[in-house]
């Protein structure tokens, strides 16, 4: 999903993309598929390459992802990039709109994926790319599904809105105070483009 953002980031930036647990390359365990779970395995990962004050950027439920990471250890993040992190998700209705993904997936889980996922890109987005992010899904363990109802009850603000992290939201109807304070806030307003 990230390939040409990376290869846009690489020129000055170290990049490293990651498959989460149950996608792409890495282990299809059978368990482990909740956002804590995810975000102790952002971590770890995090710990086991010793990479100091990352910029993570996550999309969808990954952005719950590094939301929590910098919720759980804000001294060792840099930055975050939350893209379309979910949010904004509540609203009437919510949690019986995951619960009915979530029954469509079993029922169905390639064509509700068919259905559902041209709908993560912007009109006319290449068919070749939506298709291969449906394949990626397809190839996934059905074990992600969970992350849905997972999502359903997810809501960051009133945690994040007390961990002295400066934050801005370009969702109106989540809009966290703004302190200073953050560790590593100065640093990361003076970074140049060679900084990761």
């Amino acid at each position: 999903m990230w390939d040409a953002q990376a290869a846009d980031l690489s020129r000055d930036h170290h990049v490293i993309t990651v498959d989460w647990r149950g996608c792409g390359r890495s282990e299809r365990a059978a368990t482990g598929y909740t956002i804590a779970d995810v975000t102790h395995d952002t971590l770890e990962f995090l710990d086991a390459l010793e990479l100091k004050a990352p910029v993570l950027i996550g999309s969808s439920i990954a952005g719950a992802f590094v939301l929590e990471a910098a919720l759980a250890a804000p001294r060792r993040i840099g930055a975050l990039i939350p893209v379309d992190a979910g949010v904004h998700h509540f609203s009437a209705g919510m949690r019986e709109a995951m619960a009915g993904l979530l029954a469509d997936l079993r029922a169905d889980r390639a064509g509700t994926l068919a259905d559902f996922v041209p709908h993560w890109y912007r009109p006319g987005a290449d068919r070749a790319v939506i298709d291969r992010t449906v394949r990626q899904l397809l190839d996934s363990t059905c074990l992600i599904d969970r992350l849905v109802a997972d999502q359903a009850d997810y809501d960051p603000a009133p945690a994040w809105a007390g961990s002295g992290c400066p934050s801005t939201s370009s969702t109106a109807s989540w809009t966290p105070r703004s302190p200073s304070g953050c560790p590593g806030s100065a640093r990361r307003s003076s970074r140049g483009p060679d900084s990761p």
